[in-house]
């Protein structure tokens, strides 16, 4: 079941999907999931906070760029950012409004028939993920998400599902984020009260 409650929750699922308005085809008969572009980024830190690039070593070797803030509208070396994407039409995630102790989102269902991944809780102003629990192909029923950055007030959340890259540990650098075939983030958004 997806629900659209806000401005902030649609702008968050649309902006990690921006980029895969282009060049995306529907799913055919194939069972396997369609891969497309690169990590969808969530939330990022400077790559040299406080400092000026005169006080930046010269790197021995290639450096790895690092991802565009959430507010940034160009990648590094200035291509425009491209998202990573794992089609699947059947991909689902169901979460109720909930009360608890700002420590654990309860899931109450997640659907992701092709492939092991992630069901992951994001705050949606921020982007930031907030936790995240690990779901294997199929049907998962009741995961429990702990949140390493509990929520400290009530308001609205948002899981998120990702395609897990082998490695069987959340990583939104190297995961992929599942979308329907409209190409839409499979996510929903939920109310979640402090105490």
């Amino acid at each position: 079941m997806r629900t659209t409650r806000g401005a902030a929750r649609r702008a968050a699922s649309l902006a990690l999907v921006a980029a895969v308005a282009l060049g995306v085809s529907a799913c055919g008969a194939d069972p396997e999931p369609e891969v497309v572009g690169a990590p969808i980024v969530l939330s990022s830190s400077p790559a040299n906070p406080g400092g000026t690039a005169s006080d930046t070593p010269t790197p021995t070797t290639p450096a790895t760029p690092t991802p565009p803030s959430p507010s940034s509208t160009v990648a590094p070396g200035g291509a425009a950012p491209v998202v990573a994407v794992v089609r699947d039409a059947a991909a689902e995630v169901d979460v109720d409004d909930q009360r608890g102790d700002g420590s654990t989102v309860a899931v109450q269902q997640v659907r992701l028939p092709t492939t092991d991944g992630h069901v992951v809780v994001i705050d949606p102003r921020s982007r930031a993920v907030l936790g995240s629990a690990s779901v294997t192909a199929g049907t998962t029923r009741t995961a429990t998400v702990r949140l390493t950055t509990p929520v400290q007030a009530s308001g609205e959340l948002v899981a998120l599902l990702y395609a897990d890259d082998g490695d069987g540990r959340f990583d939104p650098t190297t995961d992929a984020g599942v979308v329907d075939d409209d190409g839409e983030a499979v996510d929903e958004d939920f109310e979640y009260t402090v105490g």
